[in-house]
C-alpha cells in the first residue's frame, strides 16, 4: 500500500468531511460540534478531563473535580478518543480538540469505507462510492447532532472487515493478528460497535464456509486457529479498557448509576426503532424527543441511492451475499428486542419479539439500551454494496457522480440534521475571579435537557470542583445539602426527578453552602428557560446578600472550603 496515494486520499477526506461538517471547521476553538441542549458538554469535557489528569500525573478514572463532596469514579466513555485528542488538548484547547477527533473521524469513515471497498472488490474509482456512503452517513449527522463523540467512530468497523477479508482469502498469523488488533481497538472504541463487529464476522463466516459444510467439508485446525488467534488478540486488546469501564461501573463510589428498572422501561420507549426509519426521508423518527422536551435525533436512514446501487451489486456479483447477509442481521437486531411500529405491535395481546430479545436472553449481563447502533454494521456493508452496483455501471467514471448524489440525498433529505448544530465554546469570563475552590452553578436543571450539563465545560476553564455528576441535573447532584436546600421535599416530578423549587428548600442548607462553596454562581437565562416554581435570586439575596458580581450571571462569592 503507497502511503503517498494514501496521504492523498486522507487529505481528500478531509475536505469532504469539511464539508459535512461545515461551518464548525472554521471556527474550531470557539464552537463544539453538538446541539447545546444534549450530550455535547459531556463528551467535550471528557476531552479535557483525560488530557488534564495526565498532565497532573493522575489516573483518569478516579476525580474529585466532579461529584463534590467526594468525588468519585468515572470511566470517559470515549477514552480513546481523547487519548487521541491529547497532544491538541494540551497546545490548542479542549474545544479544538474534540472538534479536531471529530472530523478526523468523519474524514477517517470515508477513507475506512474506499479502503473495505478496496480489498473486497478490488481497486477502481467505484470504490470512492463507499467512501461517499460512510462519510455522509444520516446516522452520524444525528450522532454528531446528539453530540456523542464515541458513536462517530466508525472507521474501526470497515478496518476490521478489510482486515477480516484479506485473512480469509490469504491466511497467515500475521494477518489474524491484524484482525485480532483492529477487533480489539473496535470493541475498545465502542462496545456497541466491537458487537457489531463480532456480529458481521460471524455471520458472513457462517454464510461463506455453509456451501462447504453441505459438501461435507469440516474444519480443520489449521482453519480455526486463525480466527482463534485474533479473537484472543482482540480480548487482549479490548480487556484494560474494559476492566476500567466495569470497575468504575460497579464501584461503590460510581458517579454514574443507572437503575435497571429505569433503563427497562423508561430508556426501552425511549430509543425504540421503528422499521420506517430506514427509508423514509424527510424528518422522521421512530421516536419524536421534542415531545419529550429533548433535542436528541436518530436514524437509520439507509438512503435510497446507496439501496439501489447495492441491489445492482448484489444482482450482478453474488459472491458478494455473504457480505448480504450479514448486512441484513445487522439491520435487524438494530430495531431492537420488540416490533415498534409507531407503538408497540401486538399480536393476540402479545408484543412480537425480535432476535434482539432472545439474544438477550443469552447475554442478560449485558445493558443495550440503544439498539439502533447495532444497525451501523448494516449500513457500512451497504456502503460496500453500494460501490460494487457503482462498478457495474457502464461508465466507471461516474462512480463520482454516484457518489456525490449520495452525499447530496444525505445533507438535504434525510432525517440528519445539517448543517450539524454547533454549541458556543466560549466559558464566562466571571470564573476567571472565582478563587480556587469549590463552585455551585445553578439552576440545577432545565426541564428534561442537558443544557446544564455546560456546567462541566465551564470547568475546563475554572478548573474548580462542581457537585454536578454526569448528567447535570438536579437529582444526580452528589451533594445532598444543595438538594435540600433547592428542592421541595414534599413533591417529585416523576419516581427519578427531584422538584427544582428554590423557595420550598430550608434556609438551614441554604446558608450551610457558605461553608463548603466558594462561589455560587446564577444563570439567568437557563432560569428562564427552566420555569421553576420559584426563582433563585430573591431566595440567594435573602440568605447571602446582594451578588458580588451581576449582570447576565450573578455570582455569591462564599467562604467556603472542601
Amino acid at each position: 500500500m503507497s502511503v503517498v496515494r494514501w496521504t492523498f486520499r486522507l487529505i481528500f477526506w478531509l475536505i469532504v468531511a469539511t464539508v459535512v461538517l461545515w461551518p464548525a471547521p472554521a471556527s474550531m476553538g470557539s464552537v463544539l460540534i453538538g446541539h447545546p441542549d444534549v450530550d455535547v458538554w459531556n463528551h467535550a469535557w471528557g476531552y479535557w478531563f483525560v488530557p488534564h489528569s495526565l498532565a497532573s500525573f493522575q489516573v483518569p478514572f478516579s476525580t474529585e473535580l466532579i461529584g463534590l463532596p467526594d468525588g468519585g469514579d468515572l470511566y470517559f466513555i470515549d477514552f480513546i478518543g481523547a487519548l487521541l485528542g491529547a497532544p491538541l488538548a494540551w497546545l490548542f484547547g479542549p474545544a479544538v480538540a474534540y472538534n479536531g477527533v471529530m472530523l478526523l473521524r468523519v474524514a477517517l469513515a470515508g477513507l475506512a469505507g474506499q479502503f473495505l471497498a478496496e480489498k473486497v472488490l478490488g481497486r477502481g474509482p467505484h470504490c470512492v462510492v463507499s467512501g461517499f456512503a460512510l462519510v455522509s452517513l444520516p446516522f452520524l449527522l444525528c450522532e454528531m447532532s446528539n453530540g456523542i463523540s464515541e458513536v462517530v467512530a466508525i472507521h474501526w468497523i470497515p478496518w476490521t472487515l478489510a482486515a477480516a477479508h484479506q485473512a480469509w482469502n490469504h491466511p497467515s498469523k500475521k494477518r489474524w493478528i491484524q484482525v485480532g488488533v483492529l477487533f480489539g481497538l473496535t470493541a475498545a472504541a465502542n462496545f456497541y460497535y466491537g458487537l457489531v463487529t463480532g456480529m458481521l464476522l460471524a455471520v458472513w463466516g457462517i454464510v461463506k464456509f455453509f456451501p462447504l459444510l453441505r459438501k461435507g467439508a469440516r474444519p480443520t485446525r489449521d482453519v480455526l486457529v486463525g480466527p482463534a488467534q485474533g479473537v484472543g488478540v482482540a480480548m487482549l486488546v479490548s480487556l484494560p479498557f474494559w476492566l476500567a469501564f466495569q470497575w468504575t461501573l460497579h464501584s461503590a463510589n460510581a458517579l454514574i448509576v443507572r437503575p435497571k428498572e429505569f433503563a427497562v422501561g423508561w430508556v426501552l420507549s425511549h430509543n425504540a426503532v421503528d422499521p420506517r426509519t430506514y427509508f423514509v426521508p424527510g424528518s422522521f423518527q421512530s421516536v419524536d424527543l421534542s415531545t419529550y422536551g429533548e433535542a436528541f435525533v436518530h436514524t437509520g436512514y439507509l438512503r435510497w441511492t446507496v439501496i439501489v446501487l447495492a441491489v445492482v451489486g448484489v444482482w450482478k456479483n453474488a459472491r458478494l451475499r455473504p457480505w448480504l447477509w450479514a448486512g441484513v442481521a445487522s439491520l435487524v437486531f438494530g430495531l431492537g428486542p420488540i416490533l415498534y411500529w409507531g407503538e408497540w405491535l401486538k399480536i393476540g395481546g402479545h408484543a412480537i419479539s425480535l432476535p434482539f430479545y432472545w439474544a438477550q436472553l443469552l447475554l442478560p449481563d449485558v445493558a443495550i439500551t440503544h439498539p439502533l447502533r447495532l444497525s451501523i454494521g448494516g449500513q457500512i456493508v451497504l456502503g460496500l454494496l453500494a460501490a460494487a452496483g457503482a462498478a457495474r455501471l457502464k461508465w466507471r467514471s461516474v462512480s463520482l457522480l454516484a457518489g456525490v448524489l449520495i452525499m447530496v440525498e444525505s445533507l438535504t433529505i434525510s432525517p440528519g440534521p445539517w448543517p450539524v448544530p454547533t454549541s458556543d465554546a466560549s466559558v464566562p469570563e466571571v470564573y476567571s475571579t472565582i478563587p480556587a475552590g469549590p463552585v455551585l452553578d445553578l439552576p440545577g436543571s432545565v426541564g428534561a435537557t442537558m443544557a446544564t450539563s455546560r456546567y462541566f465545560w465551564y470547568q475546563t476553564q475554572h478548573e474548580h470542583p462542581i457537585p454536578y455528576s454526569p448528567n447535570v441535573r438536579l437529582d444526580s447532584c452528589r451533594d445532598l445539602e444543595v438538594q435540600s436546600a433547592f428542592t421541595d421535599p414534599h413533591l417529585r416530578e416523576s419516581k427519578h426527578q427531584v422538584l427544582e423549587h428554590p423557595a420550598r428548600g430550608p434556609d438551614l442548607y441554604q446558608k450551610a453552602l457558605a461553608r463548603r462553596y466558594k462561589a455560587i454562581v446564577l444563570h439567568k437565562d437557563l432560569e428562564e428557560r427552566a420555569q421553576l416554581k420559584s426563582a433563585y435570586r430573591p431566595v440567594l439575596e435573602s440568605v447571602f446578600g446582594p451578588p458580588d458580581v451581576d449582570g447576565d450571571i450573578s455570582v455569591w462569592m462564599l467562604d467556603g472550603s472542601p
